[in-house]
C-alpha cells in the first residue's frame, strides 16, 4: 500500500485482497518501467525507484487484485 504520493511513495506489505498490488517482479539498476510489459506482461502497473547511486534502482512490476 503506498501512504505517500504517487511522487514520493511510501509502500508498505499488506495482506492480499481486492484494490492490492501483487508484485510479479523486481527489475533491478533500472528506471525503465517499460520494461515490465515485456519481462511481466500480466502487470498492471509498475513502481520505479530511482536511487541517487544508479547500481540502487529498481523498477517493481505490478498487477492490481
Amino acid at each position: 500500500m503506498n501512504d505517500g504520493t504517487d511522487r514520493n511513495a511510501d509502500l508498505r506489505k499488506v495482506p492480499c485482497g481486492p484494490n492490492t498490488y501483487e508484485v510479479l517482479l523486481r527489475i533491478p539498476a533500472t528506471t525503465e518501467g517499460a520494461q515490465c510489459r515485456r519481462a511481466a506482461p500480466e502487470s498492471t502497473a509498475n513502481y520505479v525507484h530511482d536511487n541517487p547511486v544508479d547500481l540502487l534502482d529498481y523498477v517493481l512490476c505490478l498487477r492490481q487484485r
